[in-house]
C-alpha cells in the first residue's frame, strides 16, 4: 500500500506547489509529529486508554506518510526516505521520552503538529485520489 501511495505522490508533485527546501522542512516536521503522536499513544495506553492510544497511533501513521511524501518531494529517493524518516522518528522519540521523564511537554511541538493536521489530511487525500484514480 505504501508503495502505491508513493507512486501516487510522485504524480501529485505539481498539486503541492512547495519547493525542495520547504518540502525537506515539512518532512522533518511530520516525522517529529509522528513520534510525538506515538509518545502520546504510549502515555494513553499506560493510563488505561487503549482506544485513544490507537487513535493517536493512526494519526501518527498519517504523519509518517506525509513525512515520506514530503521527503520524496525534497528529493530524498524512495529507498532512502524510510531511513531518513526512521532516524528523525528515533531522535524525536528519545527527546520526548526525556521530556516525559521530567514530566514536561513541548507545547510548541504539540501546537506545531496540530497546525500541520489540515496539510496532513490534504496530502493523504490527494495520495488516495492519485492511487485510486483510473489512469488517463
Amino acid at each position: 500500500m505504501l508503495t502505491t501511495l508513493l507512486m501516487a505522490a510522485s504524480m501529485l508533485q505539481s498539486e503541492f506547489n512547495i519547493d525542495q527546501d520547504e518540502s525537506y522542512v515539512l518532512a522533518e516536521r511530520f516525522a517529529r509529529c509522528s513520534a510525538l503522536y506515538e509518545t502520546f499513544a504510549i502515555i494513553s495506553e499506560s493510563g488505561g486508554a487503549p482506544a485513544n492510544a490507537e487513535e493517536l497511533r493512526g494519526v501518527g501513521r498519517g504523519a509518517r506518510v506525509a513525512a515520506v511524501f514530503f521527503a520524496n518531494l525534497a528529493g530524498v529517493n524512495d529507498t532512502r526516505a524510510d531511513e531518513f524518516i526512521d532516524n528523525l522518528f528515533a531522535l524525536e522519540i528519545n527527546r520526548q521520552a526525556a521530556l516525559a521523564e521530567r514530566q514536561e511537554l513541548d507545547e510548541a511541538q504539540a501546537q506545531s503538529c496540530v497546525e500541520l493536521q489540515p496539510l496532513q489530511v490534504e496530502v493523504i487525500s490527494a495520495m488516495r485520489r492519485g492511487a485510486y484514480s483510473s489512469p488517463k
